[in-house]
């Protein structure tokens, strides 16, 4: 419910232009197959189809995925929607050229999870994850922050093409905070 209020809303907390680190990942790569997990009102899912990729976004709001529907009418592109968590999502074996994780579920570091979509990318594909980040015991730790050491570690078998553990505004938030942003390919 917090998400379909958020995803509707008209004056919106978080920025609605599609993600900086996504969008340099996708630059110069050849389109393919993309998953976009906690898409949203569909800023990212969006901006990659309109760059010939052939999108299918997951979330658990109703809302958010009518409002990704409707931005991919507008853009005039085709875009696949799917209210499913996570962990309910069936994500293939080497299905997907690249998988988004940009302010989505923090099971983005558990190994388990890590597996799941190291057996749906196809070989050569790529994870692009951006989140708040924290380490596990920080005092002041939120439910959606990342362990960069944890993140690093879940993604060891993985060729690191970019990693930040660094302090900066991010997409929800217009306060400096701490964030982890990477960009991890499957090995071929």
């Amino acid at each position: 419910l917090i998400f379909d209020n958020i995803f509707t809303s008209r004056t919106p907390n978080f920025s609605t232009a599609p993600s900086p680190l996504l969008m340099a990942a996708v630059q110069g790569r050849t389109p393919g197959a993309a998953l976009d997990i906690g898409m949203g009102q569909g800023r990212n899912a969006v901006a990659m189809a309109k760059q010939g990729w052939t999108v299918t976004g997951i979330d658990i709001s109703d809302e958010g995925l009518a409002v990704a529907k409707a931005n991919a009418s507008m853009a005039g592109v085709p875009l696949t929607a799917v209210h499913a968590t996570d962990a309910q999502f069936d994500y293939g074996r080497n299905r997907w050229d690249l998988i988004a994780v940009i302010y989505g579920p923090g099971s983005i570091a558990d190994d388990r999870f890590v597996q799941r979509l190291s057996d749906a990318l196809k070989p050569g594909g790529i994870v692009v994850v951006e989140s708040f980040a924290s380490p596990k015991m920080a005092a002041r730790r939120r439910p959606v922050d990342i362990d960069p050491a944890d993140l690093l570690r879940a993604f060891a078998g993985f060729r690191l093409l970019r990693f930040e553990d660094a302090d900066g505004v991010s997409e929800w938030d217009p306060q400096t905070t701490s964030l982890v942003r990477m960009i991890a390919q499957k090995r071929p």
